[in-house]
This record gives C-alpha cells, sequence and structure tokens, in this order.
C-alpha cells in the first residue's frame, strides 16, 4: 500500500552502433546499451535490460527501444535536448500473453538529463499487475567512469 525503497547500484555499458539508415530515407545515429542493477543487500542481479538510444535526424526524435528478460519491450519518442522526456505512443509495447494477462506495460515515461559526465535518468512504468494498477519508478544518477 505504501512506497517501498529497494536500494541498488547498476552498471551501465553504453557502446556505439554503426550509422543506420531505414528505407533510403531515415538516417539513424544509435548507441547500444546493457543496464544491469544489483541489490546492494546482497548483490543480487535482479534486473537486466538492454536496448538502443537513436537519433533520428530526419524527424529530430530520439527513441530508446529497449527489452527485458520478462518477454516485454518498448519504443519510447521525443525531443532531443539537454533533457529529453521520450515516452511509449500506440504500438510502442510489445509482450507476452503471458505479460498481458498478469503484469502487463500500459505506458513507459523516461526523462534524461545529461550535463558534462552526469546523466540523471528517471523511468516511469504504467503496469496492470495481478488486477491492480502499479506504478513503478526507477532513478538514478550516473557518472562516467572510463572511455
Amino acid at each position: 500500500g505504501g512506497k517501498a525503497v529497494s536500494p541498488f547500484y547498476e552498471i551501465i555499458t553504453i557502446t556505439p552502433n554503426i550509422p543506420d539508415t531505414n528505407n533510403s530515407a531515415q538516417p539513424l545515429i544509435s548507441v547500444f546499451y546493457h543496464q544491469a542493477i544489483y541489490r546492494t543487500t546482497n548483490n543480487h542481479h535482479f534486473h537486466d535490460q538492454i536496448g538502443y538510444l537513436s537519433y533520428d535526424k530526419t524527424n529530430n526524435l530520439v527513441y530508446d527501444t529497449s527489452c527485458v528478460p520478462r518477454a516485454v519491450c518498448f519504443v519510447a519518442e521525443g525531443r532531443p535536448g539537454n533533457t529529453m522526456t521520450l515516452t511509449t505512443k500506440s504500438q510502442g509495447i510489445s509482450q507476452t500473453q503471458y505479460m498481458v494477462h498478469n503484469d502487463s506495460t500500459n505506458a513507459v515515461k523516461i526523462t534524461l538529463a545529461l550535463s558534462g559526465h552526469t546523466l540523471k535518468y528517471k523511468y516511469e512504468t504504467h503496469l496492470f499487475v495481478y488486477g491492480k494498477p502499479f506504478d513503478h519508478t526507477d532513478e538514478d544518477t550516473l557518472t562516467k567512469v572510463s572511455d
């Protein structure tokens, strides 16, 4: 019934991806990322996410295309800037039938704020868990440690 807080630490690895073009008309520049999150109490690896952050120059949009091992993937999009808000749109979430019936993801909103070597992020995920709405928020401040 109340707010739950789970202390964690994470490692996010960001790797440049090759430039790509959709249908000869949509040039994309992207980076691949891998996010691994661990509980601070016991170092248990409890969340894993892979994805791409892509910039669409033609439409001046940024996309976060991401998947988690629970068979849920999403695409969120928004305008570029030092602070960006990316949201899922119609058909922006794909998930298995099990997840649809037991733990469906209905919307994702991501706020990214970049300043120097610091990235602040906030993921707001709106779920429907076993018949009840459930809002999950994950946020952290990351500092670049190597090139």
